[in-house]
């Protein structure tokens, strides 16, 4: 039951980001944000627009109080030029 109220809670929250326009193009799927259970993670196309998705979080998440952990902070860059060289 909790994976389920609490993305009713944070439903509003992930319509906002999902709206912001900062994707990844995945496939054929675009994408900004993955959520499952309590567990939220970001993806966006540079660190610039990673940036903006975590001031929108940091912004919504305050309107709704929702108090996040910044003790785990794990991320992966991937690069897309080394992406392609590899590829070759």
């Amino acid at each position: 039951m909790s994976p389920y109220l609490f993305s009713r809670y944070i439903h509003e929250l992930l319509g906002e980001v999902i709206q912001s326009r900062c994707d990844c193009c995945i496939g054929d799927m675009m994408l900004n944000v993955l959520a499952y259970a309590d567990d939220l993670v970001l993806l966006a196309p540079s660190w610039r627009a990673m940036h903006y998705l975590l001031h929108l979080l940091n912004k919504l998440s305050t309107s709704i109080d929702m108090i996040y952990s910044t003790i785990e902070r794990p991320y992966v860059w991937f690069s897309a030029k080394a992406a392609l060289k590899n590829s070759d």
